[in-house]
């Protein structure tokens, strides 16, 4: 889903991007405005469905993320523990070094997924800002502010509203877990 969005929101972009080019079409200026209106009450009304989707995301996925994100620091710190313990020509440190991957890549497929989303989604506003504005009627300018001040929240999927999808937050996990694991290894 945080694949989808980011998609969602690239075609937002491609449609504003285009939204200055109307005007170079050789149509009536009451056409031009009429299309312009449509384009772009379409685009808000798409990036607002957007803002929909990740709240029901939250809603649904937010406590669970958060439990999953918890017990991969906890299991991460358990078995670098582990791994300390064992030598090199140890047969269980490969196959714990193996589960320690998995756990590793677990996270970090969740966090840079909801970076990617979070990117794409500040993107809007340099969508925005970047086209030529000189083209625009003014109704569109107003309504392309308003939606570059709507889009400068990003969109994001937070586990329990403590831990935001990202690469910050991967880098984080990583951090706590060496902590605990330090923690382990002095007791």
């Amino acid at each position: 889903m945080m694949q989808q969005i980011s998609a969602q929101m690239e075609i937002i972009m491609y449609r504003l991007l285009e939204l200055p080019k109307l005007s170079k079409i050789n149509h009536s200026e009451i056409d031009v405005y009429r299309r312009e209106s449509e384009m772009v009450k379409d685009c808000i009304t798409h990036h607002i469905y957007m803002f929909t989707i990740e709240e029901k995301l939250n809603n649904l996925f937010g406590f669970m993320v958060f439990v999953q994100f918890f017990g991969t620091t906890l299991n991460l710190c358990a078995v670098v523990y582990q791994l300390s313990k064992k030598s090199l020509n140890n047969v269980k440190f490969w196959s714990e070094t193996g589960i320690l991957i998995c756990y590793i890549l677990q996270i970090f497929m969740y966090c840079w997924s909801g970076d990617e989303m979070m990117t794409k989604s500040l993107g809007i506003v340099d969508a925005v800002y970047i086209m030529d504005w000189t083209l625009l009627t003014e109704e569109t300018k107003k309504n392309l502010i308003l939606m570059m001040v709507r889009a400068s929240r990003p969109i994001q999927l937070n586990g329990a509203t403590m831990i935001t999808m990202s690469i910050a937050t991967f880098l984080k996990i990583l951090k706590a877990s060496y902590s605990a694991f330090n923690l382990l290894r002095s007791l």
